[in-house]
């Protein structure tokens, strides 16, 4: 049986819960910090909720629990839009055991406040980097890559040189084109197309017959040798 004190004492600390952090709301908040890039079209405007945040890059905040109800829409002049969703996100497991370890004792017994604090939050997720495109930065910060194809069926300006050269998703082509597919490692894997994945990965065969895959958020940009 809690005394009448213990009781009190539980009644003050959930008084003051709306107005008091805890660890895992402390060490990267209930939102998170998203840069957006489109990484193969710096003049496509960014799109989200509604409203252009940037073109070709921008920077917004985004709630912890809404982690996996991402949609950024792209768009350029002339192109058709494109969207982008991201439909999962993942637990802290390392904020969460925090907020157990700072469990306060009343009278003896363990009262988890601060767990109730970052639940209520949202505080306990975080986007899923095993989605296509995002990639995490540090605990607070991620950043999500946007591969545009709208303008796919415009025909570039002339005299421009498109920094990449997209094909529809997994498809063989038969007059294997030449490309260059730059990593942002810095190396250069010079070979011929074989097959791509929209926002995911392309497969270059190189000059020594070796067939190579490579995922796009470990790409800088590709681009096609012309004849």
């Amino acid at each position: 049986m809690l005394t009448k004190v213990a009781k009190l004492n539980i009644g003050l600390m959930v008084l003051v819960i709306p107005f008091i952090s805890s660890c895992a709301t402390v060490f990267g908040g209930s939102k998170y910090k998203a840069e957006i890039t489109v990484h193969n079209n710096q003049k496509a405007r960014i799109i989200y909720q509604g409203k252009v945040i940037g073109e070709g890059t921008a920077d917004l905040q985004i709630l912890r629990k809404d982690a996996d109800k991402v949609v950024f829409k792209v768009v350029e002049s002339g192109c058709e839009e494109q969207s982008f969703a991201y439909k999962r996100k993942s637990f802290r497991t390392g904020g969460f055991i925090a907020s157990l370890l700072l469990t306060p004792l009343v009278n003896g017994f363990p009262v988890p406040l601060w767990v109730i604090v970052d639940a209520a939050a949202g505080s306990y997720w975080k986007p899923d980097v095993t989605e296509g495109g995002v990639n995490k930065i540090d605990y607070k910060y991620y950043e999500y890559k946007l591969f545009y194809d709208g303008c796919k069926n415009n025909q570039a300006a002339p005299n421009i040189q498109t920094p990449y050269v997209n094909i529809p998703p997994t498809v063989n082509v038969d007059s294997k084109p030449m490309m260059i597919v730059y990593l942002l490692s810095g190396k250069a894997i010079r070979g011929e197309m074989v097959s791509e994945e929209a926002n995911v990965s392309i497969t270059i065969k190189t000059s020594d017959g070796s067939v190579q895959t490579f995922k796009m958020d470990e790409i800088e940009k590709i681009k096609k040798v012309e004849n």
